[in-house]
């Protein structure tokens, strides 16, 4: 049904794979930490997002946020050295992205089911 894959929904969805995609990425990198020759896994997938961000979504205002107002790049400068320092502070950043999404993504449907119902909570 229409009302249930809202472009908004499911942007929030992506973000939601996104995060998985960068938290894969982090564990891998720090697994493999100690082992000579390993060049670090990009985290950033901010792009990926952007990308379909674009698809789906247009700014309505001038003063929303657009990639070029982040400057979000799509490379990271440290190639080749894991540092833990690094990996655990991208962990903290994408939990957060994570649970922003999770609530949003929960208010969308509880909306949906006060529609619904007919009641609030």
């Amino acid at each position: 049904m229409k009302i249930f894959q809202t472009d908004y929904s499911r942007q929030l969805i992506k973000s939601l794979d996104v995060a998985e995609k960068t938290q894969e990425a982090i564990s891998r990198n720090i697994q493999n930490m100690d082992t000579p020759g390993y060049v670090r896994k990009n985290t950033n997938f901010a792009d990926e997002l952007m990308n379909v961000r674009n698809k789906g979504l247009h700014t309505s205002d001038e003063k929303h946020i657009t990639k070029t107002k982040l400057n979000i790049t799509s490379e990271n400068g440290n190639q080749g050295n894991v540092d833990m320092t690094t990996e655990m502070s991208e962990m903290a950043i994408n939990q957060i992205k994570y649970n922003f999404s999770i609530q949003s993504l929960r208010r969308v449907y509880s909306g949906l089911k006060s529609s619904i119902t007919g009641r609030v909570q």
